[in-house]
């Protein structure tokens, strides 16, 4: 995605990144799995596309002590650093259940 002007990563990217991660890596495989992780999340923070969906797969990813360290033990996406998150639209399991069936359906 990097080498391709006319393509940037969202927060949605970062997180099916993170599930290839998740699914495909072996659990027993840890150092790959964490390796990976830390790399997408750090892109993922640089871009500040980071919110609790891409928190939730990182989790899934890692242990619990190498989560608690990428994210610095910050609780959830509204206590990061503002630089993580300045792109990412926060909440937004929220917003869409307010709005009536929109779960799991991205906006344009």
């Amino acid at each position: 995605i990097k080498t391709q002007n006319d393509m940037q990563a969202d927060a949605y990217t970062y997180t099916i990144l993170l599930s290839v991660c998740a699914n495909l890596l072996p659990r027993d495989d840890r150092a790959t799995r964490f390796l990976h992780a830390r790399n997408f999340f750090e892109s993922c923070c640089k871009a500040g596309y980071v919110n609790d969906y891409v928190l939730r797969k990182l989790r899934q990813t890692v242990v619990e002590d190498e989560y608690l360290t990428l994210i610095d033990y910050h609780n959830d996406a509204s206590s990061l650093p503002k630089s993580w998150t300045r792109n990412a639209r926060l909440n937004s399991a929220k917003r869409y259940n307010n709005r009536g069936g929109n779960r799991g359906r991205r906006r344009k």
